[in-house]
């Protein structure tokens, strides 16, 4: 019990000192846009832009072996999406998209190559930036902030299984966790 008491307290004080030596400067990955929108486009992804609605875009969402690209910024801040097309791949053409959150039921879906800022707001309990209930899903390459947001906040949510690569999460504005 004693070398067990001993080897905590050395536990203890090598994270004291790990936490001072880092700064306490959070983690953060490079994140690399692909801002070749074209090239997709050229390779048969359907652009979506800020024009559209939340459900223009759910509904191409809900075919399966749909790709979509933004074009430019979207933002549908009072806006989720929702969909269950299987295959999907998301690519954000390393833009921002504005969002209370994406919602896909679907399986073998990516998203990929974006910022997105999520504006879940005080009413939500429960905020996800990315939830999939499947599996293989894939998140990479994507900057999450979450904006003025007070409640319990899950970046990525995988219900089932997947990957994810390259991902920052960040609180900012006036949020709380």
């Amino acid at each position: 019990l004693k070398t067990l008491t001993n080897y905590l307290d050395q536990m203890v004080v090598t994270a004291e000192q790990t936490i001072v030596e880092a700064g306490k400067k959070p983690l953060e990955v490079d994140v690399i846009y692909d801002t070749n929108v074209q090239a997709l486009l050229d390779a048969g992804y359907q652009a979506i832009d800020g024009s559209m609605t939340a459900a223009e875009i759910n509904a191409i969402l809900n075919q399966d072996d749909a790709k979509v690209v933004m074009v430019e910024d979207i933002d549908l801040s009072s806006s989720s999406f929702s969909f269950s097309g299987k295959n999907i791949t998301f690519n954000g053409g390393g833009h921002k998209l504005t969002t209370r959150g994406i919602y896909s039921s679907g399986a073998n879906s990516t998203f990929e190559n974006m910022q997105m800022e999520i504006t879940a707001g005080t009413s939500t309990t429960y905020g996800k930036a990315i939830y999939s209930n499947q599996y293989n899903i894939t998140v990479r390459d994507i900057e999450i902030t979450y904006n003025d947001t007070y409640s319990v906040v899950s970046a990525v949510e995988i219900r089932g299984s997947g990957t994810v690569e390259n991902v920052n999460i960040k609180m900012s504005g006036d949020a709380k966790q």
